[in-house]
């Protein structure tokens, strides 16, 4: 959501990647398979879409998430 955001809605941009990096964070610690399966998933529903918004917000909030090739 943060990508798609107006850039005047600066406040709720911040909240929503805030909110990314508190659930990723969790489910790195807890269920790491997770997150991995489902930034498979989303990556694979485009480029332009999917994974360059993902990329763009997890590099915004320094989180880098290397996942196997397949499961």
């Amino acid at each position: 959501m943060a990508q798609r955001r107006d850039p005047a809605k600066r406040d709720k941009r911040s909240k929503d990647l805030d909110q990314a990096r508190a659930l990723i964070d969790a489910l790195l610690a807890h269920v790491r398979f997770a997150i991995e399966e489902t930034l498979v998933d989303a990556r694979g529903k485009g480029r332009a879409g999917w994974a360059e918004p993902i990329a763009r917000s997890l590099d915004e909030i320094g989180t880098q998430i290397c996942v196997p090739n397949s499961f």
